[in-house]
């Protein structure tokens, strides 16, 4: 449903970044507005680096999204014709995501230019949150699958097929020496309401759908393949990760974290090993995950990490997967969860 039936939308509403927008789910900046008003445009800076932003899809007209400008057009290369220096991004990519992190589909090149536009698709998508991301030529969308999206396609629409199609957006790999400004035009989008449903974090273990007197038994297989005696904690969260009144990425989060770990579960492996282990959660809230790297409260690998820029959790399915130094390969800790009602609290 949109975020407001109850009056008509405000005056277009045009978005300037000011804190540089993020590049994972975590760290995205969501548009919001006082009054639910039809968002025609966003501008930023690129740094070497992409740009995610967490928009609404009305859902009752075609959803677009553009670089093309008469600044792109023709100012871009007029001024490189006569070699004036430009400060718009030359070849920038547009990559648009479901509420889950999911890839629906991007662009790089369109219409005969090195600016991006992702078209009208021929049915209007459903309402609700998206993501849009922008980012330089080559510095493309990944999951822990790999990249969400082949490099390029016969008519220009990059579509999920590339190996990491079927995970969700855990970040961007790749060139990422682009940068300049940008302005994405937009048709079919409108601001957050303030207040409106935000989707969780894909890291958390989502036990909100269990009724909150009831004891959730997560049944779980664990393995490492790591020289550290890493150890797995959970502890509380809402839907972003927020703890202690910190959200993922804000100063003193992960000391938050180490805090308010729950009392009693402290689940461990030997190296190179699979066991069968469980832990007993409360049902209705929203866990997070962190990782006590060689056992250390003072060390963690949390979700908190993703919105700095160096995702040390990554999610397929009911699986995650830790990483506790900086080799990337997320064996480090390996662990499924299937929950089951097992008793009233």
């Amino acid at each position: 449903m949109p975020p407001s039936d109850s009056a008509a939308p405000a005056a277009d509403f045009s978005f300037v970044e000011v804190d540089d927008a993020g590049e994972q789910i975590s760290g995205a900046t969501p548009i919001f507005a006082d009054l639910v008003q039809p968002l025609t445009s966003i501008s930023g800076t690129l740094s070497g680096d992409a740009d995610l932003f967490q928009i609404y899809i009305s859902g009752d007209r075609p959803f677009s999204a553009t670089t093309l400008s008469p600044a792109t057009l023709l100012g871009l290369p007029i001024d490189n014709a006569l070699g004036i220096p430009n400060p718009l991004l030359e070849d920038p990519q547009l990559f648009l995501f479901d509420a889950a992190g999911n890839g629906i589909y991007g662009n790089d090149d369109l219409f005969g230019s090195a600016q991006a536009t992702l078209p009208s698709m021929i049915a209007p998508l459903d309402a609700g949150i998206y993501y849009l991301a922008i980012s330089g030529f080559d510095y493309d969308p990944i999951s822990a699958g790999g990249e969400i999206f082949p490099d390029d396609s016969l008519d220009g629409v990059l579509l999920p097929t590339g190996p990491g199609r079927e995970s969700p957006l855990i970040g961007f790999a790749g060139d990422g020496s682009a940068g300049g400004n940008y302005t994405i035009a937009l048709t079919g989008a409108q601001t957050i309401q303030p207040g409106a449903a935000v989707s969780p974090l894909p890291e958390l273990v989502d036990l909100t759908g269990f009724d909150g007197n009831v004891t959730v038994n997560a049944i779980q297989q664990l393995a490492r393949e790591a020289f550290f005696d890493n150890v797995l904690a959970f502890y509380k969260t809402d839907a972003q990760g927020q703890v202690a009144g910190l959200l993922p990425g804000d100063p003193g989060y992960e000391a938050a974290a180490a805090a308010n770990l729950i009392d009693g579960i402290r689940l461990t492996v030997g190296n190179n090993q699979t066991i069968d282990a469980s832990l007993n959660l409360q049902g209705g809230a929203y866990y997070a995950p962190a990782l006590l790297i060689d056992g250390s409260l003072q060390n963690l690998a949390t979700v908190g990490d993703a919105a700095l820029g160096q995702a040390r959790i990554q999610r397929s399915g009911n699986t995650w997967q830790f990483e506790d130094a900086g080799d990337c390969d997320f064996n480090d800790l390996i662990v499924t969860l299937t929950p089951e009602i097992t008793g009233m609290g």
